[in-house]
């Protein structure tokens, strides 16, 4: 193919190229491309071709780009209206709970409603995946109300049955014509009845052989078991619901926990048909893992504020150090100190965490005081002073003493909990662990009980340097 032959078919394609045809003309162009590689050229038509190609190339890139705008406009106005067309059918499927047809034709014009509509993949099927939850949510709902009918018709069998039995009994002796009559009279009534095909036969069969009564007390049987069984499903049912509402409101492990048990026990202890049992049964488990879920986020949630009682008090207990080390403020110091002490109450932290800072804000207390009774030591009036001084360290005791009595309860409240939730989940056994901690938790009510008593003995030595206080700003 000659030179001028490629560029009249560049000049071709440069005329039809539109926004309809840029992908048809872009593979004409790789075509013609390829023939132009292949082709016996100068170098300077070979330049020209290329250049020529490329601005249509350029051309073809514009217009890919202007369609994939128009295709995401085009798709998030196309999104936009099926979402809100499918929150309109959820709204109309929740408000009209008996009307099936019209629910179920309102779903069918939505879903005639994606057809032809350009839209992102992952988009169309999120909202026809939650569009076919909904036919699935009326579908079941017409199911019920067939099973409702069910019912219905079931109570009225049952109050056919004793009196057709007796009639189709009777025919064996009693006059025929009556019987015969008598059974025309009821067939017709039975006819007439709102009833289930299978329940009018079942009556007609009783009534055509009189044999069939055993027949039909199979059916009672198992109708019995249906019964019993859906009976079992309702009860159970409202109890899962009333735990799982339980659950939302409290998040309380054992308690939760333990009404799931009684409730697996249930299980065990009423007859119920494999469908209800294997339903509820699943239900059962998703709360069980709900619980689970929940008692690891609680975990989850002390070790995260655990670490944030971390951060915020240990550069604080390291500048009460430094602090109790360095400066000559000491009022102002001490206050800082106690300060910082308060900071400790209601926090959430590890026992061995809490413990080493609190070691350290004790250290720094303990410095603090040896260098505030130095310093003193040159003053006047050392008597008053010591008394001032005294009670400010047995205030500084009472309240790590509070402290300490605070989180010991704390921690003695956190053991027993824990000591609760193994013994549920372990069963009635006890293990050397939980034998330990009970033995840790008896040291531990020992030990806040006697800090307790401390803390009455340092409160009446407030007292008594308090009087003291008194006496000494008498004297002139």
């Amino acid at each position: 193919m000659l030179f001028v032959d490629f560029r009249n078919k560049l000049q071709a394609l440069q005329r039809q190229l539109t926004d309809d045809n840029f992908k048809d003309t872009r593979r004409q162009l790789i075509d013609l491309q390829r023939e132009m590689h292949e082709a016996d050229l100068a170098p300077a038509e070979r330049a020209e071709l290329k250049h020529q190609i490329q601005q249509l190339f350029d051309q073809i890139n514009n217009l890919q780009e202007k369609d994939q705008d128009a295709f995401e406009r085009e798709a998030d106005e196309n999104h936009a209206h099926l979402k809100e067309r499918l929150y309109t059918c959820i709204d109309f499927v929740q408000e009209n709970l008996d009307d099936h047809d019209a629910t179920w034709q309102k779903l069918l014009e939505l879903q005639d409603d994606f057809r032809g509509r350009r839209m992102r993949a992952d988009e169309r099927e999120t909202l026809y995946a939650a569009l076919q939850e909904l036919f699935t949510i009326v579908k079941n709902r017409r199911q019920k109300a067939q099973q409702e009918f069910l019912a219905r018709s079931e109570d009225t069998l049952s109050q056919w049955q004793d009196k057709v039995a007796s009639l189709a009994k009777s025919a064996e002796t009693a006059n025929l014509d009556a019987v015969w009559q008598e059974l025309v009279d009821t067939s017709q009534q039975i006819r007439d009845s709102q009833m289930i095909p299978a329940h009018k036969k079942a009556l007609f069969d009783v009534l055509d052989e009189g044999f069939a009564i055993a027949r039909i007390r199979k059916e009672e049987e198992q109708e019995a078991y249906h019964q019993e069984s859906a009976e079992n499903a309702r009860v159970i049912q409202q109890k899962l619901q009333q735990v799982a509402e339980q659950i939302d409101h409290n998040p309380g492990f054992h308690e939760n926990w333990q009404l799931l048990l009684a409730i697996q026990q249930d299980f065990r202890d009423r007859r119920l048909e494999k469908s209800h049992r294997e339903d509820l049964y699943a239900e059962l488990q998703m709360l069980f893992e709900t619980v689970k879920s929940r008692r690891n986020q609680e975990q989850e949630d002390f070790e995260a504020a655990a670490d944030e009682a971390l951060d915020h008090l240990r550069p604080l207990v390291e500048k009460a150090t430094h602090l109790a080390r360095t400066s000559r403020e000491f009022k102002k110091t001490k206050g800082f100190l106690i300060r910082v002490q308060k900071e400790f109450k209601g926090r959430r932290m590890r026992r061995e965490e809490r413990e080493s800072l609190y070691s350290k804000l004790q250290s720094a207390f303990d410095m603090l005081n040896r260098r505030i009774n130095e310093h003193i030591a040159a003053k006047k009036d050392i008597r008053e002073f010591k008394v001032d001084s005294k009670l400010s360290d047995l205030q500084t005791q009472v309240d790590e003493l509070e402290a300490e009595i605070q989180k010991d309860l704390e921690e003695i409240q956190l053991l027993e909990h824990k000591l609760e939730d193994q013994q549920v989940l372990a069963g009635t056994g006890a293990s050397a662990d939980q034998e330990q901690q009970r033995h840790q938790l008896r040291l531990m009510q020992a030990a806040t009980n006697k800090k307790t008593s401390r803390l009455r003995d340092l409160q009446e030595e407030m007292q008594k340097l308090m009087a003291q206080k008194d006496w000494l700003d008498g004297i002139e």
